[in-house]
């Protein structure tokens, strides 16, 4: 398989062919809350288990070079939600949420068609995140935040950078659309389930906000 499909041109195109999706899920409710310092250990236990089935099916999926597999999550989320369940005492999660369940669906249907520049517009939105924002939220969350942490961050992302083009922006927007799916879902989930829910607690988050202060 050819690899080499771009650069950091095209990368910074896919950007801003994809920024208004992104700006949608930044500006929800739970993105707000997850920047606040304010997130609770369950929420984001929930954040975090969600997580887990989506990048588990993903990585499994993608291909890339052996060179940037160190970019996959998957091991580094299970361990921050193992750490987070056993330092909090909370009951481990068996259920998902109905976008976590059609979201690994569509990754599979993309695997099933072959289809591993799709899966790549999914890995640049999921993890470009995690290597830029992430930065912000592992400082803002309880637990380790191990899920944030890149050895060779810089190296990692130029070369992926140069797997990407703008022929993904549909599926990078679809991933986006999940995203934010998934942040109403955990909104509506604690708001109905929690007796500290305060939206005004969260609305400053706005301010501090920079998932896309680097250039991803």
């Amino acid at each position: 398989m050819n690899f080499n499909n771009g650069g950091p041109s095209v990368a910074n195109n896919l950007k801003e062919l994809t920024r208004q999706h992104h700006d949608n899920a930044e500006r929800t409710e739970f993105a707000d809350m997850l920047l606040s310092g304010n997130i609770s250990p369950k929420l984001y236990q929930e954040y975090l288990h969600a997580q887990l089935q989506n990048y588990m099916v993903l990585e499994s999926a993608v291909e890339v070079p052996m060179e940037l597999e160190p970019i996959f999550r998957s091991t580094l989320i299970e361990e921050d939600l193992q750490e987070l369940e056993a330092t909090y005492d909370l009951d481990e999660i068996e259920d998902n949420f109905e976008s976590t369940l059609e979201y690994n669906k569509h990754i599979l249907s993309l695997a099933e068609e072959e289809n591993n520049e799709g899966l790549l517009a999914h890995l640049y939105v999921r993890h470009f995140g995690d290597a830029h924002g992430g930065q912000i939220i592992k400082r803002n969350v309880p637990g380790s935040g191990l899920m944030y942490e890149f050895e060779n961050r810089a190296e990692l992302i130029k070369s992926v950078r140069e797997l990407l083009h703008d022929g993904m922006a549909d599926e990078a927007m679809n991933c986006f659309e999940y995203a934010e799916r998934l942040f109403h879902e955990l909104m509506e989930n604690y708001r109905n389930n929690s007796d500290n829910y305060e939206p005004e607690n969260y609305t400053m988050a706005r301010k501090m906000r920079s998932w896309d202060e680097d250039d991803s």
